[in-house]
């Protein structure tokens, strides 16, 4: 089941927390990134973004999280992360589709790492086009996709 989240609860940012933690080290890992920046977010980031979350709830835990930002007149998928016990489940492509779903748009964005070849394949079955590939300061190749409908 797929629910807002108040992140700005402290329990609520807690979980969030957590999720991060347990996801993106996978990511991390993937890209051979030795800096990566979501991971050094603290439950205070969370709780003071004006970003909307949805969780994918299993049994009373955030099994899979998007995090969504309207900037001006798109919307950018943020961050989305998935728990590791819950990895090839469909559960991100059912958040994508919510959001797709709740916040209607004649845009929207995403990026991740470059090496991230299950992310891109995702992002491309929603048919979202590369528009640029980018080294960051932090050592990090990201790649970001658009999808204009």
């Amino acid at each position: 089941m797929i629910e807002k989240v108040d992140h700005k609860r402290e329990k609520v940012a807690e979980q969030l927390y957590t999720i991060w933690q347990a996801s993106y080290p996978v990511e991390k890992e993937m890209i051979g990134a030795e800096v990566f920046p979501p991971l050094d977010r603290s439950v205070h980031d969370f709780q003071s973004t004006e970003n909307v979350f949805y969780a994918y709830v299993i049994n009373y835990e955030f099994a899979g999280v998007i995090e969504v930002a309207r900037i001006e007149e798109y919307i950018h998928l943020q961050s989305l992360v998935v728990h590791p016990a819950h990895f090839r489940k469909g559960i991100a492509t059912t958040l994508i589709k919510h959001v797709m779903e709740t916040h209607t748009s004649a845009k929207y964005s995403v990026e991740t790492g470059y090496e991230n070849i299950p992310a891109k394949r995702l992002y491309v079955t929603f048919e979202f086009r590369e528009t640029k590939a980018y080294d960051t300061d932090y050592g990090v190749k990201k790649i970001r996709f658009e999808l204009k409908l």
